[in-house]
């Protein structure tokens, strides 16, 4: 599997070069350097330039790769939701005699489970929404 990893990084990266070549200055007719931007006309003098503003994309090679990462991610995220409420509950049965703390502790980890399982399952769509793209 790293063998297969480090293959579709290295064809991501020849094929990230290969598009920012095209970015580079191109020699010019006389000798001189043409550059492949779009040329701005509302700066004084038309000598500005802007860069291309592509929205994140992700290489084709490494997106079943990073699906993968992220659905393990998650399912491990969700087992430790799991394990936590079980510990929780245990808590909660164990302080009903006599050690009230000790309920009170359990019951009162509940909101931060269901809190940190919101988190992990709404992540991918929270970055989203900041980054403009959609999940």
């Amino acid at each position: 599997m790293t063998a297969h990893l480090l293959q579709a990084l290295n064809d991501a990266l020849t094929l990230a070069a290969d598009q920012l070549s095209g970015l580079l200055p191109t020699p010019g007719p006389a000798g001189g350097n043409q550059v492949p931007m779009a040329v701005s006309t509302d700066s004084p003098g038309g000598n500005g330039f802007q860069l291309p503003d592509a929205p994140p994309a992700p290489p084709a090679e490494l997106k079943a790769y990073f699906q993968r990462f992220v659905g393990a991610g998650k399912w491990i995220a969700l087992a430790v939701a799991l394990v936590s409420m079980i510990y929780a509950g245990t808590k909660m049965m164990a302080g009903k005699s006599n050690r009230s703390n000790l309920a009170a502790d359990g019951a009162a980890s509940i909101p931060w489970i269901f809190g940190g399982i919101a988190v992990v399952m709404s992540a991918a769509s929270i970055i989203m929404f900041f980054a403009g793209g959609s999940a």
